[in-house]
């Protein structure tokens, strides 16, 4: 607990894949790079499977709803789960922000965010992550989503 006396933030240690709380509790879920490390676990597709629709089931179905996701995983690799994969059923918008790093790829706290400006910043060396803004479909999920092959590859 790095800020353990924010006011009226609670502190809950849980797992991801398994929550403990309700059906729609909360109108906005963040995650900072759980996803990045659960595509690092063994049977990662299972249990970014898991963690994702435990997301979609706390999240409100509203249309102000967001769950948020910063990774460094690109959208070749996590749009399959955030559009289908995971039961479909979200709107997913992305966009990408690349950061000035040091040699040991950590952002520094005053990391400048390169090409953003016009002309684009020149620096060293630079991180790209990838913002995945999901909303709550309101519609129903299509029947079946494209079958991949063993490839992660649409077929």
């Amino acid at each position: 607990e790095k800020h353990p006396d924010c006011p009226g933030l609670n502190w809950v240690v849980d797992d991801a894949t398994h929550m403990q709380f309700q059906d729609q509790s909360f109108d906005v879920v963040m995650d900072k790079s759980l996803l990045d490390c659960v595509f690092h676990v063994k049977n990662f597709d299972d249990s970014i499977l898991r963690f994702l629709r435990e997301v979609k089931r706390v999240l409100r179905h509203s249309p102000n709803s967001i769950a948020v996701f910063l990774t460094a995983a690109p959208p070749q690799e996590v749009m399959p789960y955030l559009e289908w994969k995971a039961g479909a059923g979200w709107q997913v918008e992305q966009d990408e922000l690349t950061v000035e790093v040091d040699d040991q790829s950590r952002v520094a706290k005053g990391a400048v965010a390169v090409g953003r400006s016009d002309p684009p910043l020149e620096v060293p060396l630079s991180k790209t992550f990838y913002l995945y803004v999901c909303r709550p479909s309101l519609a129903p999920p299509p029947p079946s989503a494209p079958p991949l092959n063993p490839f992660g590859i649409f077929m």
